[in-house]
């Protein structure tokens, strides 16, 4: 029993972990009878109530069709993965007061800790991840978000450690 449950909690965080890493831009998982998309995006501008976004391709080394396809090495992804984004084209998506915003205060701009675990902020306040944004130069992060969208609305927008 304690195996079937150990193998069933890792199978769903490995779905959750290479969500964005499909051959396609964004992988597709039906929630109810809404489509849940998966997307890892470059954030380009956040509006009143729209997030601006350029889509890229977040490919891991267990991906080993999609690095033959693109013709990539393990040295290509020296630490386990690859962002592919061969165009800039962005994309609109919109926000509701329900988004969930969690990242990571890197520059302890709103907490001051030195765990990991508490440098992670979740909220739904659109202006604080707006702050969050400011931090960086240009208000652009140079690291992907992965974003959770339902129906052309983003449910979460997660940013997760690089390394």
């Amino acid at each position: 029993m304690r195996k079937t449950v150990l193998l069933w909690i890792m199978a769903v965080l490995t779905v959750g972990i290479t969500a964005c890493g499909s051959a396609e831009k964004a992988e597709a998982e039906t929630e109810s009878e809404s489509e849940v998309k998966s997307y890892c995006a470059y954030v380009i501008s956040l509006g009143t109530d729209t997030i601006e976004v350029d889509i890229a391709e977040y490919i891991t080394d267990e991906d080993t069709e999609r690095m033959r396809e693109l013709d990539l090495t393990e040295g290509d992804m020296p630490d386990g993965y690859y962002i592919y984004n061969p165009d800039e084209t962005t994309e609109t998506l919109h926000l509701t007061k329900e988004t969930n915003y969690t990242f990571i205060d890197w520059g302890r701009d709103f907490v001051d800790a030195d765990l990991y675990e508490d440098l992670l902020i979740s909220t739904t306040s659109r202006e604080l991840f707006r702050s969050y944004l400011k931090t960086y130069r240009n208000s652009r992060p140079g690291m992907p978000f992965f974003l959770e969208v339902e129906d052309g609305t983003v449910k979460s927008i997660l940013e997760k450690p690089f390394m």
